[in-house]
């Protein structure tokens, strides 16, 4: 859940609090885990959580938070990675800036 939320918050410009307020009642986070899991698919998923992971190290000692956030979004929203792959990132930000899911077309 934390790389979720991570990720979230990377792609949305969102701060993690605002993603995973300590009070919600309605557990949002864990339900927008849920729809996009379900929507893009488990391998996909992983996937993109995985290389999150991956690209979320500690900044370096020139580097701020917000630098090294900019630099994961652009790695995560890089046309290399696939069309699919891509839409599922711009489908994620779109989830949390809608509250809906949508096909990965329609975008």
């Amino acid at each position: 859940m934390n790389n979720f939320v991570g990720l979230s918050a990377v792609l949305t410009g969102f701060a993690a609090a605002t993603i995973a307020p300590a009070i919600d009642p309605i557990n949002i986070k864990a339900e927008y885990y849920a729809k996009f899991q379900a929507e893009i698919g488990n391998n996909l998923f992983f996937q993109i959580l995985s290389d999150f992971q991956t690209l979320n190290t500690p900044p370096g000692s020139n580097q701020t938070q917000e630098e090294k956030n900019q630099l994961i979004g652009e790695a995560m929203l890089a046309g290399s990675n696939g069309e699919n792959y891509v839409m599922s990132c711009r489908k994620l930000i779109f989830l949390w800036y809608s509250g809906a899911c949508r096909e990965l077309g329609q975008l």
